[in-house]
């Protein structure tokens, strides 16, 4: 009989994703995992730190920080040249143009992208990478519950070393906001409207807008990115789109509307981390 080991909170998978139904959406997902296996000479299933790290590495080198596409869902098309990647989808509402290089796009052989078509991939992806005394993985991808309300935003940021760079990964968020000292639950509301499945872009990046598309382009370490959005599904920061400079921006707006009250935002990023922005009232 096979034993099972069991990890929680793995890891968090942030990414974006598209969407038949509305197009580029920003997620997060905590990752736990099963092992199953045979006992080895130690009597264990596996070196359960080195296993944990090989995993994470692994997660964090595919599908993390990239646009998940679903490579069987009508009107998507992808091209690959040798430095770059270009992906069109053709929608009425949601059809959005992106290129950059390769490692930016993560394409899965499904119709939709979902906790359980991402987490088959996973164990196709993994399971291969384990001793050889291991005959099964499974993984569960698992949406934060939280006391509140939630939104999903897109962005990349060009100015980052690592994979934040890619022009389209993004994170399902909460947020806190507070009004002196008390939750303001219709602001948190009002905000999560808002951002609901928008594309969150730096000023400095457009190079086109119209009345109904907006084009980014940027250059960074990892390559060169492009993207055109319909309008309707983006705002335009005057900063960077950091998770500091999202707390800062949402202070700053409920400032503006009312002065004479002190704000304080908690601005998640995913599954607990973010940045807090607190600006006093004007005296």
């Amino acid at each position: 009989m096979a034993l099972t080991l069991f990890v929680e909170n793995l890891t968090v998978l942030d990414c974006s994703l598209l969407s038949a139904d509305q197009g580029i959406q920003g997620e997060s997902w905590r990752v736990d995992i099963e092992l199953d296996g045979e006992l080895d000479q130690q009597s264990m299933l596996l070196d359960f730190g080195e296993v944990k790290k090989q995993i994470k590495r692994h997660i964090d080198a595919t599908l993390d920080h990239t646009l998940l596409l679903p490579g069987r869902l009508p009107g998507l098309l992808i091209e690959k040249e040798a430095e770059q990647t270009r992906v069109v989808f053709d929608h009425s509402r949601f059809g959005f143009e992106s290129s950059g290089p390769a490692q930016a796009y993560s394409l899965l052989d499904c119709e939709a992208i979902t906790a359980e078509s991402v987490a088959l991939h996973l164990q196709q992806l993994i399971l291969p990478l384990l001793p050889g005394n291991l005959q099964q993985v499974r993984f569960t991808l698992v949406n934060e519950q939280v006391d509140g309300v939630m939104y999903q935003y897109s962005h990349g940021l060009k100015k980052h070393d690592g994979n934040c760079q890619r022009i389209v990964h993004g994170h399902r968020s909460t947020i806190r906001i507070f009004r002196n000292g008390e939750r303001d639950r219709q602001a948190e509301s009002a905000w999560a409207t808002r951002w609901q499945n928008i594309y969150l872009g730096t000023a400095e990046d457009v190079t086109g807008y119209t009345e109904h598309q907006i084009d980014f382009a940027y250059s960074s370490n990892q390559g060169h990115f492009t993207l055109r959005m319909p309008a309707a599904r983006c705002e335009i920061l005057d900063r960077d789109t950091t998770v500091e400079e999202l707390a800062r921006y949402i202070t700053e707006q409920l400032h503006d509307q009312h002065p004479d009250t002190e704000w304080r935002v908690q601005a998640f990023e995913g599954i607990g981390k973010g940045a807090i922005y607190r600006i006093p009232p004007r005296r």
